[in-house]
């Protein structure tokens, strides 16, 4: 008996012996049969095992991972009921090759298609989007050919191999049949991998990684070449599969002698990871292995610090991958100094970074929780998008990384890592380097530390004036003015920086010596005085060059905190490696020339900006708002000195400078020096109309829209304009925006006064709350422009402006400022050639945001009229309120009834509205959602479109939109964005003082913008407050630290004794309440009348029933009531203040007094028939009894009717309107801070005395004087209160009392001694003080001059910090380290006054005040 089998071998060349599992398909006498390697080859003859070793040869050489072999043979029947396959056996009749080109286009051939090859276009792409996915696009190159040519020739050899073995078998008596037809395996779709050019990849500090599975010895070849290529100096190989690795084989890898290694063995046959270094650059101390990673601690030589270096090679399972980020977490937080994680982490931070396999959100998330608690920086990865590919390019991820600490940064400026050519593996190796391409001059930038150097001010003042210029255009001669200066300054500036370092080496060398002098005890006062001058000196150097910095850095509220040049040079350094732009993608392949790269975004910008080949579409209908004649000519009206100098003022000071260079704290302070020739510039525009040519150009800076940004549309242009041109602009932006409520309608929040960004979501989420509840049927329409600002059709804007009555000088300066534009792109800081605009509003100029809004006005004003005929309908929540759509600048939200004819009549408008504007809708970014409509249906209606499906919860400018905010979990991304901003890295470089600082002006205001929307959770509200305390306090992590003081002290205000850094939960209720303040302040606004339209005209204010369900109105009330419930009525300190009296109601507002007069008066409200009459109505009748049922009778009634006669006898209503006042504020204009004091005073505890705080010393040393001040320091007595064990709580150097915080720096024999030489050296008194409280009535009332009392009091401040700084108790051991106190109290006050009050104090003025 015989039967035909088919068997299928993988063979797999990446091993060193090549292993072949044969495994019968078919099953014979009811047994499944298993033939090995070592059987197949018995069967075979000399000459089919020949043909089998060159087909293997042949597989290797072109660097094939897999082959599947279909082998047909003829099994018999023995006698004893085995197969026999010992001979005859037909060998490869049928062969699927995975070869090179397979890889790269994720197609699969039969041998009679392997001659027709072309490249796979998916279908549903269009014919302007990329056909792939980024970063993997068609490479039609000569390798290629000479692929399909050797497939070709190859295919045909197996072909004429197959026959002749088929005419041998069949001379042998045996039939063999082809399996081709039957067993044909379908092609795979995939994209394309570019082929990088990675031979530009300059030497640095390099470490590469990830090239799985290390027996093959090609693969082994090819690891040496990336190593000796790249000169790489530590190298990490993920997946080697291999439980342990030769020297003989890590020296072929590595190329030399010259390594140190550490190996990580294999699970089985899955995993292992070996690193090699070279080590002169990274000297090894410890090592930790797991199955899933190998850490290792050490020096990274060339710099001398101490770096961790974790090779990863994370688990499949998402719980085995959580535990493994919380134990790299308690590694790194107990690792002190720098981090370097890279490897295969199998995981993904977000969607875009999958393609063709399912995104696990949860992962992501613990992965970015990860990253983000561990304070670690996901490097930029340059050339491909994806590190991992399926074989068929169908699945691919971003499975690979380097994460890097911000101290790694600040040791390597210009860290990048590129991702190279797979080759031999799946994954992509990546290679991490430190380079710094030249991509030419960067242009001149006025620095502000300029104006403290020596000499400066006069220099400019005097260079100005000398500059005679003729010109009759102001602008020309401002412009040729500022040239020169410019010359002049770079100049002045590089010899300065010249003299500055000389000067700074002289003042070291000096300090040197007189420290030699002091050392060898000659010291007098004339050496001391120079000493503290030398020091002097040089803090004003250093505190020029940290000024600069922070300009670089455009730290804001550096001011306030430390001025720690180090802490500076990071977030510098971060910022430059976030914004650095490495190379782009153009074509398919990677293009890292700086000529080259500066050329791809000057062809794309100015193809952007070019010309519209299209018809001019106008207007077929009068616009309803129109400017009236004196409106006009108010905008027309000559320019005034006045108005140039509040339009320079209006600019800011540390923007970042167009072409001139010129800040506008330049202007400010030189302003006395060339008013006259801006102003005299400024009015030759206003009168002539033009900008001559230079004199309106811009550069292009390039803001990254996403993460890893690779191709030139992922950056967003911001133009950086001209000083002039800006003060120009800025003008007629102050003009426009006077007139511009008068013509934008209410459903634009954006650009206009008294608008704010937040109602639109606050819509979003009640009107989906509402429609569920009410269980209507609606949709959401989400519009995406394509770059909106940059697509507006300049003739557009013109008919624009004159529909909306606009005067002919008016349109032609705003035309003046479009057509004579030019710009060049900066690219890393140095501009390409410059080209002129044609279409499109400037983002960055002053006046293109009032445009723009002017532009989508006339979307609404053309939508209204499909409204009105019909063609499209809203959602009505009653019959006076219909809501169907709301902009916020180029944010457009469609919200209508669910149903065809509206979804095609938004396409129509939307298609003619791009053909008049310019503005065109991107479908792919647009997204559709239904509200109570099935998913099938609205996934219908969106493929129809060809947009995306929009489900709740969603993200609508900031703000999520239809989640549940009460829970906690929806709080997970403030939460982390809060936990983002800090790291072990600022701790270390902040001081106390900073930390508060930045905890103040950064940390607060981050989750304040959701706070101002939603009522937060209690739980949430903890977790933020103990992300703050542990960062003031200094504790990383999940580190446990002993806080001195209750956090809450720290929150309360300055005034009670603390910080003033305020609670998160007084924010929040402050903030919500605004929302109420607005409400009944602002009657006519859109959020106003739809609040109305579903609770009422009193908003639902006047009762404590609601609806169950949640909403963010209700949860405004909520917060009210349980305010009120803690004894903080809010509603109390509003006011209405009579005008008219006609929106005043008689009976329910407290417009007498602070209660209402319906609850004074119970008995008079009761016979009252109108109960909701206006005061103006009331007052209006011949009596106040007028609307009553009856007159009121004696007794109670008789009583409280001429109680209130008399009340309102002598009032008068003027001609005004009535309005609300808040009573906390004089202005009686609500204010968050306000409610916000009130609700901390409220809530928070209260110090005996206030905080003592000094503007003029550093806010570290104010922080220890308020901790001595509440005795809230590790004092040995405090140690003993808390519970802790010590031998002895004496002071030790007295022995003689309870060493407390009083006694440790006013009560010790030796702080007495102290305070002694303290008080003679200020020629004082002797005065003993026991406490810090007698101290300060002491300082309050001693009689001395002011200044001077301000000057003592910083010299104690100083005092007690370096008592404490230095280990007081353990320190003082004779008069002579007294008298270097006290050495240390001179030198320290010199320059922390001089440099705080530099105008009060001059350098040696205290020196003499006495």
């Amino acid at each position: 008996m015989e039967q035909q089998l088919t068997l299928l071998c993988d063979i797999d060349p990446m091993m060193d012996e090549v292993k072949v599992l044969v495994r019968c398909i078919g099953k014979v006498m009811r047994k499944e049969s298993q033939i090995n390697h070592e059987e197949l080859l018995q069967g075979f003859g000399e000459w089919e095992k020949e043909t089998y070793e060159c087909l293997i040869r042949w597989c290797s050489y072109h660097l094939v991972s897999r082959i599947q072999m279909r082998i047909s043979i003829r099994a018999s029947k023995s006698s004893e009921g085995n197969i026999c396959i010992h001979k005859g056996i037909s060998v490869v009749l049928f062969i699927t090759v995975v070869n090179p080109l397979a890889y790269k286009t994720g197609l699969s051939w039969e041998p009679e298609q392997m001659t027709n090859l072309k490249p796979y276009w998916h279908p549903k792409t269009r014919s302007d989007e990329p056909k792939f996915p980024p970063g993997f696009t068609p490479d039609n190159n000569d390798h290629e050919k000479n692929v399909v040519e050797n497939i070709k020739d190859t295919t045909e050899r197996v072909q004429s191999l197959s026959n002749k073995l088929n005419d041998r078998c069949s001379n042998r008596g045996f039939s063999s049949q082809r399996s081709m037809n039957s067993h044909s395996q379908k092609s795979k779709v995939g994209g394309s991998i570019l082929d990088l050019m990675d031979e530009l990849v300059t030497v640095g500090q390099t470490m590469g990684y990830n090239m799985a599975g290390l027996g093959n010895k090609a693969k082994r070849r090819w690891i040496k070449e990336l190593c000796q290529k790249h000169r790489i100096n530590f190298a990490s190989i993920q997946e080697t599969k291999a439980e342990s690795i030769s020297l003989l084989t890590i020296k072929d890898l590595w190329g030399n002698q010259m390594f140190d290694h550490v190996v990580g063995s294999s699970v089985g046959c899955s995993g292992g990871i070996l690193c090699m270094w070279n080590p002169n650059m990274f000297v090894k101390e410890q090592v930790s292995t797991c199955d899933y990673f190998v850490a290792l601690m050490g020096t990274w030589a060339p710099t001398s610090s101490k770096l961790l270096i974790i090779s990863v090679y994370a688990p499949q399972e998402l719980n085995e991958r959580r535990d493994l980020w919380d134990y790299l977490r308690t590694i790194i937080d107990r690792w002190e100094g720098d981090t370097v994680i890279m490897g295969d982490f199998n995981e993904v931070r977000s969607e875009h970074e999958r393609f063709g396999s399912t995104f696990n959100r949860q992962g992501a998330i613990a992965f970015n929780n990860f990253i983000s608690s561990a304070c670690l920086i996901d490097l930029p990865l340059e050339g491909y998008a994806f590190t991992w590919a399926h074989k068929s390019a169908s699945k691919m991820s971003k499975l690979d990384r380097y994460l890097i600490s911000e101290g790694v940064l600040d040791l390597f400026p210009h860290l990048s890592a590129l991702c190279l050519d797979r080759h031999l593996s799946d994954h992509r190796p990546i290679l991490m380097r430190e380079t710094n391409y030249d991509y030419g001059p960067s242009p001149f930038r006025f620095f502000h530390s300029w104006f403290a150097m020596e000499g400066f001010n006069s220099f400019v003042e005097t260079t100005w004036k000398s500059l005679n210029i003729v010109e009759p255009n102001g602008l020309i001669r401002l412009k040729k003015k500022l040239q020169a200066l410019k010359i002049a300054i770079k100049a002045w500036s590089k010899e300065a920086n010249k003299r500055s370092n000389d000067r700074k080496i002289n003042i070291q060398q000096n300090l040197s010596e007189v420290d030699k002098l002091i050392d060898q005890g000659k010291s007098n006062d004339e050496i001391l005085i120079k000493r503290i001058t030398l020091l002097n000196d040089l803090q004003e150097l250093n505190n020029r060059n940290a000024m600069e910095i922070s300009q670089k850095a455009k730290i804001r509220w550096s001011i306030e905190g430390d001025e720690n040049s180090k802490y500076f040079h990071g977030i510098m350094n971060k910022k430059r490696s976030q914004l650095a732009i490495r190379g782009t993608l153009a074509n398919g392949e990677w293009i890292s020339e700086p000529h080259r790269v500066k050329n791809e975004f000057f062809t794309h910008f100015k193809k952007q900006f070019s010309p519209i080949q299209a018809p001019s579409i106008c207007f077929d209908f009068t616009f309803p708002t129109r400017l009236s004649s004196d409106q006009v000519q108010d905008l027309e009206r000559p320019v005034t000195y006045e108005e140039v100098k509040r339009a320079v003022w209006d600019c800011g000071t540390n923007k970042s400078p167009g072409p001139d260079g010129f800040s506008f704290e330049f202007y400010r302070k030189y302003w006395t020096t060339i008013d006259d020739d801006v102003f005299q510039a400024v009015r030759d525009f206003f009168v002539n109309g033009h900008f001559p040519r230079g004199c309106n150009s811009s550069f292009i800076a390039l803001i990254p829209k996403i993460q890893d940004a690779k191709f030139v549309k992922d950056f967003r242009p911001i133009s950086l304009i001209g000083s002039v041109y800006k003060i120009i602009a800025k003008i007629l932006a102050n003009r426009l925006c006077l007139v511009l409520p008068y013509l934008i309608s209410d459903v634009q929040s954006a650009f206009v006064a008294n608008r704010q960004i937040l109602d639109g979501p606050f819509i979003l989420n009640e009107l989906l709350s509402w429609c569920k509840f009410k269980k209507l049927n609606g949709m959401i329409f989400k519009v995406d422009f394509e770059k909106a600002f940059d697509s507006v059709k300049w003739d557009y804007l013109d008919e624009t402006l004159k529909a909306f009555g606009f005067g002919l000088k008016w349109r032609n300066w705003i035309s003046s400022c479009l057509n004579n534009a030019m710009g060049s792109v900066l690219v890393n800081g140095s501009p390409t050639l410059e080209f002129q605009f044609h279409k499109g509003l400037k983002q960055g100029d002053p006046i293109s945001p009032f445009l723009f809004i002017l532009i989508m006005e006339t979307l609404h004003l053309t939508f209204k009229r499909v409204l009105n005929a019909g063609l499209y309908k809203g959602i009505s929540l009653n019959d006076s309120f219909t809501i169907s759509h709301l902009f916020y600048a180029d944010d457009v939200v469609f919200i209508g009834e669910w149903n065809n004819n509206n979804i095609q009549t938004l396409l129509s408008v939307l298609r003619c509205f791009y053909l008049a504007s310019g503005l065109k809708i991107n479908l792919h970014k647009s997204k559709l959602m239904g509200i109570g409509v099935s998913s099938n249906v609205v996934a219908a209606a969106a493929s129809l479109i060809g947009c995306s499906i929009l489900t709740a919860p969603f993200n609508y400018l900031g703000v999520k939109v239809g989640s549940n905010m009460s829970r906690i979990n929806s709080w997970d991304d403030v939460i982390s964005k809060v936990s983002s901003r800090l790291s072990k890295w600022k701790l270390k470089l902040l001081s106390i003082g900073g930390r508060l600082t930045l905890l103040k002006s950064v940390l607060t205001s981050i989750p304040l913008y959701h706070m101002s929307i939603f009522k937060v959770p209690i739980g949430v509200l903890n977790h933020l407050e103990s992300i703050r305390r542990n960062f003031f306090y200094g504790v990383d992590g999940s580190d446990r630290k002993l806080a001195w003081i209750g956090w809450n002290m720290v929150l309360t205000s300055k005034k009670n004794g603390g910080l003033g850094v305020s609670s998160f939960f007084a924010h929040n209720r402050a903030l919500l309440f605004k929302w109420v303040w607005r409400f009944l302040t602002d009657g006519s606004s859109l959020w106003t009348r739809f609040i109305k339209a579903i609770f009422g005209n009193k908003g639902a204010l006047d009762t404590h029933k609601l609806i169950p369900r949640r909403s963010p109105w209700q949860d405004v009330i909520l917060a009210i009531h349980s305010l009120q419930s803690k004894g903080i009525n809010l509603m109390d300190f509003i006011q209405k203040k009579v005008g008219n009296g006609e929106n005043t109601s008689f009976w329910d507002d407290s417009w007498l007094g602070e209660v209402a007069l319906k609850v004074l008066y119970k008995r008079l409200y009761a016979l009252e028939m109108c109960k909701s009459i206006s005061v103006a109505e009331k007052m209006g009748h011949p009596s106040l009894s007028h609307s009553f049922r009856r007159m009121p009778r004696g007794g109670v009634e008789q009583e409280n009717y001429g109680l209130l006669c008399s009340k309102v006898a002598d009032l008068v209503l003027p001609n005004i309107s009535d309005r609300w006042c808040w009573s906390l504020e004089g202005s009686q204009e609500f204010s968050v801070k306000s409610s916000r004091i009130l609700i901390d005073n409220t809530i928070l505890p209260k110090a005996e005395v206030p905080t003592r705080w000094l503007r003029v010393v550093p806010i570290k040393v104010n922080v220890h004087a308020w901790r001595v001040c509440l005795d809230k320091l590790p004092t040995r007595a405090n140690l003993s209160l808390r519970g802790m064990d010590i031998p002895s709580i004496a002071c030790p150097l007295c022995n003689s009392a309870v060493e407390s915080t009083s006694h440790i720096f006013f009560a010790c024999p030796l702080a007495r001694q102290v305070w002694r030489n303290f008080l003679i050296w200020w020629e004082l008194e002797d005065v003993a003080f026991n406490s810090y409280n007698e101290w300060l009535i002491w300082i309050v009332n001693i009689r001395l001059h002011k200044q001077l009392k301000v000057f003592l009091e910083e010299a104690v401040s100083e005092r007690l910090d370096i008592d404490a700084s230095s280990g007081f108790m353990l320190t003082y051991n004779s008069d002579n380290d007294i008298v270097d106190v006290c050495d240390d109290l001179e030198v320290n006050q010199c320059m922390n006054i001089t440099h705080a009050c530099p105008t009060k104090f001059g350098k040696t003025c205290w020196l003499f005040s006495f």
